[in-house]
């Protein structure tokens, strides 16, 4: 799971990379580099923003089925 979640944050890596070094060492940012990274972040951004979504979506999907488990069981015991 947590590999999941950091492998996105790995395309991270060469931006930071260009902003340390026009930082340090006075490198220039061309227009492809600048467009390269903006397409970068607004990726990773959507991969976050899916993931979320696909967690919240698996997790409202377990509390429905232990919601139907317990009203099962119930249901079976009165039965009984």
């Amino acid at each position: 799971r947590g590999v999941t979640r950091s492998a996105a944050y790995l395309f991270l890596l060469p931006v930071v990379t260009g902003i340390f070094s026009a930082w340090l060492i006075g490198e220039r940012f061309g227009p492809l580099q600048i467009a390269g990274a903006a397409l970068v972040l607004g990726v990773t951004a959507l991969v976050r923003l899916i993931c979320m979504r696909a967690a919240r979506r698996a997790t409202a999907v377990r509390i429905v089925a232990a919601a139907e488990t317990a009203e099962l069981a119930e249901a079976t015991a009165t039965r009984s």
